[in-house]
């Protein structure tokens, strides 16, 4: 290979490696590609209404669910996403939680929600710890990196907040502290 022909190598990896990640086999659906599981669905299968999720109530908040159990396409291993839509009353909290398996975004579509999260500031002093809090309101988005605890709040004073989890897992693991 020439010095001159490197440059347009390096411009051709990213094809080469969508094309081999995207013609992948995989393993959980034996010889199956990406591109023919994605294919396997009809249209309909890309369309999740809230609707049909799994709905679940709280005293103070209630949570719906989309998952890769109700909804197949969740899980196609180029997808692997968990969605879940919240209705928090003024002033209430979701338990103190975390992801192990999956970084979590939440959109806040209705009303402020305060979110916190918690990390280790200097990982070779494990007793220092840095919190990020946050006041999310409506139509702004808040990052939880993976694994690390969070909290969340609805601040609002009088209306319902109403938030949109997107897990970038469809199994993200849920662990109450």
């Amino acid at each position: 290979m020439t010095r001159s022909s490197a440059p347009h190598l390096a411009l051709l990896l990213p094809v080469l490696a969508f094309l081999t990640f995207s013609h992948a086999r995989i393993p959980s659906r034996g010889s199956q590609t990406a591109f023919e599981v994605r294919n396997a669905f009809n249209d309909s299968a890309f369309r999740l209404p809230y609707a049909e999720a799994r709905l679940s109530t709280f005293p103070d908040y209630s949570v719906q669910s989309l998952e890769a159990q109700q909804f197949p396409v969740l899980g196609a291993v180029d997808i692997q996403t968990r969605l879940l839509r919240f209705v928090m009353q003024p002033g209430s909290r979701l338990a103190t939680q975390l992801h192990p398996r999956g970084n979590e975004v939440i959109n806040v579509v209705r009303g402020a929600a305060k979110i916190s999260f918690t990390f280790e500031s200097d990982p070779s002093l494990a007793t220092v710890l840095r919190r990020v809090t946050n006041v999310v309101r409506a139509r702004e988005v808040a990052l939880i990196p993976q694994g690390l605890v969070h909290d969340v709040e609805c601040v609002s004073k009088v209306h319902p907040c109403i938030l949109l989890s997107v897990a970038n897992s469809a199994d993200p693991g849920f662990v109450v502290l």
